[in-house]
């Protein structure tokens, strides 16, 4: 893609865009627009698997339309578990990260505090 300004003065001001920047402008607008639902672990989708995985006996003796069914919705059940334990440790991981910090900034305030107080100019700290 390529912008060039018009009359013989800008057209020495030309630009082009490589179609790497395309695909980058692209992703970012995807991420932007990406909605994460709240994350959780759903029992019920555990037991459609246990319940899935336990009729491997019986899918021996099927037509292999219905395995084939079987088989995608197993997956996606999986597929779907792993994504939901991603999102669920990655929002877990953000709040303990949120947590720590405002312990951090808590540690630093005290320690602020500490230093301008007491009239001699000692120092003193605390330790938590």
């Amino acid at each position: 893609m390529q912008f060039c300004g018009t009359g013989k003065k800008n057209k020495k001001f030309c630009y082009q865009l490589s179609k790497a920047t395309v695909e980058i402008e692209r992703m970012v607008i995807r991420v932007e627009n990406l909605f994460i639902e709240s994350s959780s672990l759903e029992p019920t989708l555990l037991e459609r698997i246990r319940m899935n995985l336990e009729k491997i006996p019986q899918m021996q003796n099927e037509e292999p339309e219905k395995i084939y069914s079987w088989w995608n919705d197993l997956g996606s059940d999986f597929i779907r578990l792993n994504q939901n334990y991603q999102d669920y440790m990655r929002e877990l991981n953000s709040v303990k990260a949120e947590q720590m910090m405002k312990t951090q900034e808590s540690h630093t305030a005290k320690t602020k505090r500490s230093r301008t107080s007491g009239s001699t100019g000692t120092v003193k700290t605390y330790r938590l």
